[in-house]
This record gives C-alpha cells, structure tokens and sequence, in this order.
C-alpha cells in the first residue's frame, strides 16, 4: 500500500488542473475503493460533481483510495456506496477527496476553479443523505434502486403525485385524501435536511446542465423535486402546514356546533383544536379502527356532517400554486379557479374553445364551485393576487 502524502501530486493552477475519483466497481458489501485522475479542465473531461452535507469530521469510515487507506465522514462514505456501480466506473468530483485539504494554497485555488467545474460538469448529484431519520433503509445503489422507484412511490403516493405534478386526481372521498398527510410530512422532513443548510448550495445546483436528487437509492430529477418543494413552500406560506390544509379542506373549514344539524346557523370555522376531534372521527370511519369504534357518535357527528357536505359529488386537486382544494366532479386538468369580483367563494372555469364574444377578452364556461384551504378567508386580496386580476367573459 502506498502511503497518503504520496496520493496528491501538485496540480499544475495555469492550466486549471483538476482531479476527479474514479469509484471503482463493486458490490454493497465489497470494500470501496477509489482512484484519482488528473485532467485539465481546458481538455473537457466528462464527469459528474456531487453536492452534499460533509457531516461531522470526527464520525469517519475508512476507504481504499489509490490502495491508501483514507478516512471520509461517514455521510460521504453512504453517498459513495451508493453511487458505486457493480459493473462500472463512475467518475465524479468531490471536494473532500480530489482537494488536498492538507495544502491550504492548493485548496485556495480550486475555490478559485469551482465555477468553472461545476459548469462544465455534465451532471450534478445532489446527495441529501442516506435517508430520512428515523426511516428505514434498503441496501440498494442508485442504479439497483431506480426502478423501486415505482415501488416506493406506490408505498408513497403523495410524494409522486407532487413530484410529478399530478395532483389528486379522482380523490371524492376522505380515505383518498388521507393517504397523502404521510407523504406531505416526508416531504417537510426531507426539506428539513441538514443539505439545505449549506452556503455552496446555489451555485453547486445552478451551474451544472442537469441535476439529479439523491436520497439513499432513489432519484428523482431536481426540475421535478423542485417543483413540488415550491409547491410545498408555497402552501405552507399562505396557508399553514399540509397536514393542516388536508382536515380543514375536508371538512370545509366548517364544524358543526355539538348538537343535531338544523340549519347552517349550526356550523362553525374550525379552530386548531378541532384536529383530534376530527383524526378519532377519521380513525373510526375511514381507516375503521375498531378503537375509536365507540366514540360518542353525536360528537362524531361534528365532524360527519360537514364532510359529507364537503365532499359528495366533488372531487379533490391541487393547484400549479400548491393550494388543496375541493371542486366539482366533472373538473378537468387545465381548469381555472377564480375569485369573480363580488363573489363568497372561489370558482371552476374553464377556457372557451368556441368564437369569443369579444374577441379582446377571454372566454370561460363555468363549471362549479370550490374550496381552495388557504384563499377562503380573504388571504387573496393583496397584491400578488390582485395583479393577476383580468376581466373575462362568462359564457
């Protein structure tokens, strides 16, 4: 074995020299091990870069680079296993092996050459972390796991569904809907990652020409993951967690007063206390367990009401905006919603495709209805929504 002072020979700055590590082929349990290359930017090598959380430097695992033995942090030790191929080599850039962070002059100039190697990389691996705490793992490679891909979203609908930007379509009843509360707190937890944190950050994601997330053996495109961030973000800007917008939205907002429905004098807004109360009403009637099967009914009765109210006859979505919402049944992807000037609530309108009436305004048919969690109670009325305001032709 060669000895670690002997791994890095001085890179040549005028003609913007690199290393990159070639991780050598391997299965999960195989030992990992590394070789480095030097190559000029200038000569353009092909090569990915990885973006992460370097961890902490006292919890380190040993690989085998260039037959030395070399300590990395034991998260960079889970992103190698995982980007390992079992039948070929990967080369990428990593700032912690293919930097001499011994050599405080050699490092200063390859801060100097970090946007030049980002952009010239032909990929970025965004690696978030071996998993979410608490989760379990699999023993998978990136290449073994993409196609549980399927698999695992089928496990996690709601994730799918956001990523992919397909919303909630068909979802009439509340055992549809309550299968996406799993999925809104991963996607909070996974946001929540020590990755986001880092400084590097932007520049590490923006300057390569594709991006790709990895969280353990899954990845997903980042123009995909960071639409349904952005969604995320934005429902929770305006109208509070998802677990918060999915009681609420099928409920309406509404609960009625603890006492037999007569009149809609007989219902209330909801208030954050109202959540268990609606949670044993879902236990007992949706997910039928038999433990909450003898809850008082006519306190039940608060929330069953409201819910069938809500929800027969519609069907539930999401907007491009992130907003979850309640619609009509016979809603369509593409369709509207509007706030009409003078109106109570927020309608369904769908674009004309017939002869305009005024060919200088847009043409709508109306379709319905609706409850979008977070816009109900006036939220809309500021300059954001406000500058999107048009005049159209209800036809």
């Amino acid at each position: 074995m060669g000895s670690q002072q002997s791994l890095y020979a001085r890179l040549d700055p005028s003609s913007c020299q690199i290393r990159l590590v070639h991780i050598q082929p391997g299965v999960w349990d195989d030992p990992i091990l590394c070789e480095l290359e030097t190559v000029s930017l200038n000569s353009s090598p092909v090569y990915q870069t990885l973006s992460y959380f370097w961890g902490d430097p006292k919890d380190s695992k040993p690989i085998l680079l260039e037959d030395c033995v070399f300590d990395v942090t034991s998260n960079l030790y889970d992103a190698l296993r995982r980007l390992r191929r079992a039948n070929s080599i990967r080369v990428i850039w990593i700032d912690a092996i293919c930097i001499n962070q011994m050599d405080n002059d050699e490092k200063s100039q390859q801060v100097m050459l970090m946007k030049s190697i980002y952009s010239k990389c032909k990929e970025v691996i965004m690696w978030l972390g071996d998993g979410i705490p608490g989760r379990p793992n699999d023993s998978l490679t990136i290449d073994e796991g993409s196609y549980k891909l399927i698999d695992y979203f089928a496990i996690q609908p709601p994730i799918f569904h956001l990523i992919t930007g397909g919303g909630m379509n068909g979802g009439e009843t509340p055992a549809v809907v309550r299968r996406f509360r799993k999925g809104w707190r991963i996607l909070g937890q996974i946001v929540d990652l020590p990755y986001w944190r880092r400084v590097w950050i932007v520049q590490e994601n923006i300057l390569p020409p594709l991006a790709t997330v990895v969280l353990g053996s899954i990845s997903i495109p980042w123009k995909a993951f960071s639409s349904a961030i952005d969604s995320f973000k934005w429902h929770v800007q305006w109208a509070g967690t998802w677990e918060d917008a999915h009681w609420r939205t099928i409920c309406g907002d509404l609960f009625s007063r603890e006492q037999f429905y007569q009149g809609t004098d007989d219902f209330r807004r909801t208030v954050p206390e109202d959540k268990a109360t609606f949670e044993n009403w879902q236990r007992a009637n949706v997910d039928c367990d038999m433990q909450y099967a003898t809850v008082d009914q006519l306190v039940m009765s608060v929330v069953q009401i409201p819910v069938i109210g809500a929800v027969v006859g519609r069907r539930v979505f999401t907007t491009e905006q992130g907003y979850l919402g309640l619609g009509p049944r016979d809603m369509e992807v593409g369709d509207q919603v509007f706030i009409l000037s003078g109106s109570n609530v927020p309608f369904v309108l769908r674009e004309s495709e017939t002869a305009q009436v005024n060919p200088l305004l847009p043409a709508y048919s109306l379709v319905g209805d609706c409850y979008v969690h977070g816009i109900m109670y006036g939220q809309s009325h500021n300059s954001e929504w406000l500058k999107n305001a048009k005049s159209l032709v209800l036809r």
